[in-house]
């Protein structure tokens, strides 16, 4: 059997483990005045070391290919990591391009950091190579804004509308950052009757979420947002 390489695209879960690096971060924010902003990569092998590449790429693009159309750079976009060690990475804004981005609100793109496993020394060729790519969000931060992500989840207007069938949840964000709300969870007398997973809501945007076959009144819409440093805060809404 020939060697087969697949390449399995993942973000950071349920397969993570399974990635021989680790980005010691869950999020990374570079402001408008940063000429740079850096980001720890570990390789967590207990025995190859790994090479590594990475890119950063529009929020709204999932595939695999490194484009130029986005006003960062990383450096360097290859690089070998040795087991048990660490590699800093620098991201690097691309000033003609970042002066297109809007000045009222954050923007946000992907990092991507693919691992790709060492070939193996074995002679019959039966085995299968993974490369794995993990994936977490930039965010870039104009100077002018006020507030942070916190105030922006603290001041989100949620409304919750009975409808026919169940419950419609209005989310409106108002101010300039991104808010991160890991789950949702509609519960009466501490029940729970219905979840979704989590969304992340832009600056100056609305949301609706739609939660059918419930009969209950007085329900508890209960969320977690995300801060900024990957702490969960919970907040209840009746």
């Amino acid at each position: 059997m020939k060697k087969i390489l697949l390449a399995l695209l993942i973000s950071l879960m349920p397969f993570y483990a399974l990635s021989s690096i680790r980005i010691m971060t869950t999020r990374v924010i570079i402001n408008e005045m940063d000429k740079e902003k850096t980001f720890t990569v570990r390789n967590i092998s207990e025995k190859n070391p790994t090479l590594i590449q990475q890119w950063i790429s529009e929020y709204a693009d999932s595939g695999m290919n490194v484009k130029d159309n986005v006003p960062f750079l990383i450096s360097p976009p290859i690089a070998k990591i040795n087991k048990g060690k660490n590699k800093v990475l620098r991201i690097i804004p691309v000033e003609e391009m970042k002066n297109e981005l809007p000045k009222d609100r954050e923007s946000v793109f992907w990092i991507n950091v693919l691992d790709v496993p060492p070939s193996s020394d074995k002679k019959d060729g039966n085995e299968i190579n993974l490369a794995f790519r993990t994936r977490i969000k930039l965010f870039y931060r104009p100077a002018a804004l006020q507030g942070t992500t916190i105030d922006a989840a603290e001041k989100m207007k949620v409304s919750i509308i009975k409808t026919a069938t169940g419950y419609t949840v209005k989310l409106n964000n108002e101010q300039p950052f991104h808010i991160s709300i890991s789950g949702f969870k509609i519960l009466h007398d501490k029940k729970l009757l219905a979840s979704k997973q989590g969304i992340m809501l832009p600056p100056f945007s609305e949301e609706y979420l739609h939660f059918d076959n419930i009969n209950q009144s007085e329900v508890v819409l209960k969320l977690e947002y995300i801060t900024e440093l990957g702490a969960f805060v919970e907040k209840n809404y009746k």
